[in-house]
C-alpha cells in the first residue's frame, strides 16, 4: 500500500474565521513551513520568511534534532508511533504534528501504525511493523503526574523486549521514588530503549536513574516550523494561564490591577463534536479519494488523527495571534509564541517545566521574557507599553 497516497485524504478544517490568507502585520508576512497534508517541512521560496525574528534561533533547534535522529535512524522501513494525544491541549497536537514532520523527513514515509492509548492493539501492531522501531509521542507525561500513560509506556516496553523502542523528548517529573525504581527495572530489563529528554533536569534525572541511552533534544513542535499568523491581533494582551494540576497558581486568585480587555483563559476546550464531525470528514474524504487504500483502517486512523491535531493546533494558534502580547504558563504557549513571532512573558508550572526549558533553548530568544509570578509579569508588561 502505498501511504503516501492513502492518505492525501487528509482534510485540514480550520476554526471559524481562520484562514491563513487573511492580513497580517507587515513585519509578520513569514510563511508557515508545515505542510499538513504531507506530513512534511519545507523551507518557503519567500524572502519574508527571513523577517521572523526568531528564524536563527528555530533553524538552530531543527537542526539540533535532525543531529539527535542519528541515535534511531537504521536501514528505511516500517515505524509506529504510539500514544496519539486525543484531547483537547493544543500542545500536544502540536508535537504530534511536528513528530509526524519530522519522523516522515527522517524515513522518507509516514508511521505504519499511529494509535491512542485507548485503542491500542499489540497484534494489529505486529501485523503492521513486523520489525520497524517503534516511537512514543514526546510531552509531559514521563512520571507519575499522569500514570495512565507511563502504565501504558511501560507495558509496551515489557510486550516487545526486541524492538527498538524510542521515547520521543519528553519532560520527566517522578514525585514517587518507588515508581521511579519500577521504571527503571522496566528499562533495564529491555536493552533497546532509548529516552529523548528536552531539558537538562530531566537529562539528570534519567541519567542517574535509567540504564539506557539517553539524548538532550529540543521539544518536537519546533519540526513545525515558523507560523503565519491567522489572524491580525485584537487585544493588548493574552494571559493564557493553566486550569489544570500543573498549574503553580492553583487556589491563588488573580491580581486585582489586571489591565483593562485582558483576556484570560485556557486551551483545553474542543470545539463541539469536534470527533464525530473529523471521523465523518476523514471517512468522506477517503471515499472520494476513489482509491481502496485510503479507506483501509490504518490510513484512515493516520488521517483521523492528523485531521484532529491539525484542527486543535489551528485553533491554538488563532488564539494567540488574537493578542499583541501574551503571559503564558504553558511550555506550548512559548513555543507556539516564539514560532509565530509573538512578545510574550513566561511563567513557570507547578515543576519548573518552563524555566527548565527556556534555560536549555530558548533563553535567547530576543522576545521572551520569563516573570516569577502573574504579578511581576504584568508588572513587566506594563513597563513595555
Amino acid at each position: 500500500m502505498n501511504r503516501d497516497a492513502a492518505d492525501r485524504t487528509a482534510v485540514v478544517v480550520r476554526p471559524p474565521g481562520v484562514s491563513a490568507l487573511q492580513t497580517v502585520p507587515r513585519e509578520l508576512k513569514w510563511e508557515s513551513r508545515f505542510d499538513p497534508r504531507r506530513d512534511q517541512v519545507s523551507l518557503s521560496a519567500s524572502p519574508a520568511l527571513n523577517q521572523h525574528p526568531a528564524q536563527p534561533l528555530i533553524t538552530d533547534l531543527c537542526k539540533a534534532i535532525a543531529e539527535h535522529s542519528k541515535a534511531y535512524v537504521g536501514s528505511p522501513g516500517d515505524y509506529a508511533l504510539l500514544n496519539f494525544p486525543n484531547h483537547a491541549n493544543v500542545g500536544d497536537s502540536a508535537i504530534w504534528l511536528g513528530e509526524l514532520a519530522h519522523l516522515k523527513a527522517t524515513f522518507g514515509s509516514r508511521p505504519a501504525f499511529v494509535c491512542e492509548e485507548g485503542n491500542f492493539n499489540a497484534d494489529d501492531l505486529r501485523r503492521a511493523v513486523p520489525n520497524g522501531p517503534i516511537f512514543f509521542e514526546g510531552g509531559g507525561d514521563f512520571g507519575d503526574l499522569y500514570p495512565h500513560c507511563q502504565v501504558f509506556r511501560e507495558l509496551i516496553i515489557e510486550q516487545f523486549p526486541d524492538r527498538h523502542i524510542i521515547q520521543l523528548p519528553q519532560s520527566l517529573n517522578f514525585t514517587n521514588p518507588d515508581l521511579i525504581e519500577k521504571t527503571a527495572r522496566v528499562v533495564h530489563r529491555h536493552k533497546k530503549f532509548v529516552l529523548f529528554v528536552r531539558d537538562k533536569h530531566s537529562l539528570e534525572i534519567a541519567q542517574s536513574s535509567f540504564d539506557c541511552p539517553v539524548h538532550l533534544a529540543p521539544d518536537m513542535a519546533f519540526c513545525l516550523g515558523p507560523i503565519r499568523r491567522p489572524v491580525t491581533a485584537k487585544h493588548k494582551l493574552l494571559l493564557l494561564l493553566r486550569t489544570d494540576g500543573e498549574s503553580a497558581r492553583v487556589g491563588e486568585a488573580l491580581p486585582g490591577h489586571l489591565p483593562e480587555g485582558v483576556v484570560i483563559t485556557d486551551w483545553l476546550r474542543d470545539e463541539p463534536a469536534l470527533n464525530r464531525r473529523m471521523i465523518f470528514l476523514t471517512a468522506m474524504n477517503g471515499l472520494l479519494s476513489l482509491q481502496a487504500s485510503a479507506l483501509c483502517k490504518p490510513a484512515l486512523r493516520r488521517a483521523l488523527f492528523r485531521n484532529l491535531a491539525q484542527n486543535r493546533l489551528d485553533r491554538g494558534v488563532k488564539l494567540l495571534s488574537s493578542a499583541e502580547f501574551v503571559i503564558t504558563d504553558r511550555l506550548h504557549g512559548h513555543i507556539l509564541c516564539l514560532l509565530l513571532g509573538i512578545p510574550h512573558i513566561a511563567l513557570d508550572n507547578s515543576y519548573g517545566k518552563l524555566s527548565g526549558f527556556i534555560s536549555t533553548w530558548t533563553k535567547d530568544c530576543p522576545f521572551v521574557r520569563v516573570a516569577p509570578s502573574l504579578d511581576e509579569a504584568i508588572r513587566l508588561w506594563d513597563a513595555v507599553q
